[in-house]
């Protein structure tokens, strides 16, 4: 049995085609959060997720990060929304003492730090 790949991306739709356009893609791919009118977070095969982008009425689908091109096109609103989807695809960067216990060895709690210095 062949496993399928699944990706999110982010779908900036033209205003006046919006309902017609999300109405199709419900039909493509799993539509999971919405910011009405023109943008959707949606999840898909890279099949579907093209099938998508050939759509009437769709200006980009972006799987990875968002073209300033495409940034351009948004409101303020919009902007953010699509600036914190990108912003939360990115790695987590690993920080000292990531998944120990507050007290482990070599670690002070945050209210008990000795000579100002941060652990």
């Amino acid at each position: 049995m062949e496993l399928l790949m699944t990706y999110e991306a982010l779908v900036i739709i033209e205003e006046s085609q919006a309902e017609s356009v999300l109405l199709q893609a419900g039909h493509l791919v799993q539509v999971t959060q919405r910011l009405p009118p023109r943008l959707a977070i949606v999840r898909g095969q890279t099949s579907e997720l093209e099938a998508l982008r050939n759509l009437p009425g769709v200006i980009a689908v972006s799987e990875g990060p968002i073209p300033e091109s495409a940034l351009q096109l948004l409101n303020p609103t919009e902007r953010v929304f699509a600036e914190a989807w990108g912003v939360g695809r990115q790695p987590k960067t690993a920080r000292p003492g990531e998944g120990l216990a507050w007290d482990a060895e070599g670690f002070q709690p945050p209210d008990r730090q000795e000579d100002g210095q941060k652990n």
